[in-house]
């Protein structure tokens, strides 16, 4: 073996002997350093707090409140009120889920106010002609069906006194990104009709004479006999109809009354006749209804008061002032009159239960005391003048249609004085005369011979009421 041949052989031992030897070294290295971190690692996780070697300040909470009293005194209330806003926020967040469940009210409601018409509308005799415009959405609910909703309120379409609700109803579907949209048109279920104000009053002035003849008619068919009584109501079937007492007659609105919660109104409607000597006055109550379903005023009755056919001769009270006229007599004339101004008071007049008229007054003139003169003269012995004589009288119709009253004194030694007056007449409507008349007769002697005077006058005069126009 050559010398570099051993030398290769002795060193391939020594070379792989170190290299055996830094192997195991390296191992044994690895193997305590694992030992170690694995120890390390275990007393790390095993270390109890009261073993560090620094204390941790959040390690105890205890000591942190006592450092802190106010957070002590209030933990209590700031855990609830902790938990509350929680719950607070969990509803909103919860409620903003649900909120795209359903079109939102405000979806909802706009869609019905757009889609929405205003009824027709027809005020019919009675009512105020209006046009009616939106006044507001009664929202009622909505309910949901899978993707669909149906959505149901009321539309409020008001005008002047008069106002009408729709019920409707509208479709929803819902599409991407949880938005709804309507689906068809609006759906009217219902209509129906409220009032804020009577009926029109000028148009009832208008329907006056309707509202005489329904009463005229309510009237015969209240005359009929009464099965139970057996008494029959003759108010008018007896007398003159409403209608022909005062179909000319003028026409106010005497009373008006409204009732919102019950649709009802009442109108009391006063119709009058007057002449210069007469008045006939009729109080006709009408009542009314709206009709929920048409909005139109409907009649349900006309009642004329107790009086309404009865004749009033109020224009006659007062004072009458005579003009002189002219005279009749039973020869030759005495004019005393011309002078002598008749005055007439009329006080009352009072309306019995069988239908007569009495008039209470008093009367001043000049009357004629003395038998008839040889010739017209205008005065003569034995004229005087009465003052202020009481008479009642009754109120009497003639057949040109005038009122007469006629009174006479009761008889005495200078004779009886008759005082008539007369109020109208077909041929003069507006006159008014009276007529007062002197029958004188008195027992003389002559030579111890018995006669007779007499003497008749009846001065006329015009008559005009004092204040009158």
């Amino acid at each position: 073996m050559s010398k570099d041949g051993l030398h290769n052989s002795t060193s391939l031992p020594s070379s792989a002997a170190n290299t055996e030897e830094h192997s195991a070294t390296s191992d044994n290295f690895e193997k305590t350093e694992v030992a170690a971190t694995r120890l390390q690692n275990r007393d790390f996780f095993n270390k109890r707090p009261e073993q560090s070697s620094e204390p941790d300040p959040k390690a105890s909470p205890k000591s942190s409140l006592e450092s802190h009293p106010w957070l002590q005194a209030h933990l209590r209330g700031l855990i609830v009120l902790g938990i509350a806003a929680f719950i607070l926020l969990s509803m909103i967040t919860i409620s903003s889920i649900r909120a795209t469940d359903k079109p939102s009210l405000n979806q909802v409601s706009s869609d019905i106010a757009n889609l929405s018409e205003a009824p027709a509308y027809d005020p019919g005799d009675f009512g105020r002609d209006t046009t009616l415009t939106l006044d507001s959405v009664d929202y009622s609910e909505v309910i949901r069906d899978e993707d669909h909703c149906n959505a149901t309120g009321a539309v409020i379409y008001a005008g002047d006194g008069i106002a009408a609700r729709e019920k409707v109803s509208l479709l929803y579907d819902r599409h991407g990104h949880g938005k709804w949209s309507v689906a068809g048109d609006l759906i009217i279920q219902d209509v129906s009709w409220s009032a804020s104000k009577g009926p029109d009053t000028n148009k009832v002035l208008t329907q006056a004479r309707v509202f005489l003849q329904r009463a005229d008619i309510a009237e015969r068919k209240a005359a009929k006999t009464d099965e139970k009584s057996k008494q029959t109501n003759t108010s008018s079937t007896e007398q003159d109809s409403l209608y022909s007492l005062y179909r000319d007659a003028d026409c106010t609105v005497f009373q008006e009354e409204f009732d919102p919660e019950t649709n009802n109104a009442t109108i009391v409607l006063v119709f009058s006749n007057k002449d210069s000597f007469s008045e006939r006055k009729c109080k006709l109550t009408i009542k009314f209804h709206l009709s929920s379903k048409t909005g139109q005023w409907d009649i349900k009755s006309c009642t004329p008061d107790a009086d309404a056919r009865k004749t009033s001769y109020a224009p006659l009270v007062g004072t009458w002032t005579g003009s002189y006229q002219s005279q009749k007599n039973d020869g030759h004339g005495c004019y005393g009159a011309n002078s002598s101004p008749l005055k007439i008071t009329i006080g009352s007049t009072q309306t019995n239960s069988d239908g007569t008229t009495q008039l209470t007054g008093t009367f001043s003139g000049l009357v004629h005391r003395h038998g008839a003169v040889s010739k017209d003269t205008d005065s003569s012995e034995g004229d005087a003048r009465v003052e202020n004589i009481s008479f009642t009288s009754t109120l009497e119709t003639n057949a040109s249609g005038a009122l007469v009253v006629k009174y006479t004194t009761p008889k005495s030694a200078e004779g009886t004085i008759e005082l008539t007056l007369v109020f109208g007449g077909s041929k003069t409507p507006d006159a008014a005369s009276a007529t007062l008349a002197t029958h004188y007769e008195n027992e003389q002697n002559f030579l111890v011979i018995p006669y007779t005077v007499k003497g008749e006058f009846a001065d006329s005069y015009s008559l005009s009421k004092d204040g009158a126009d």
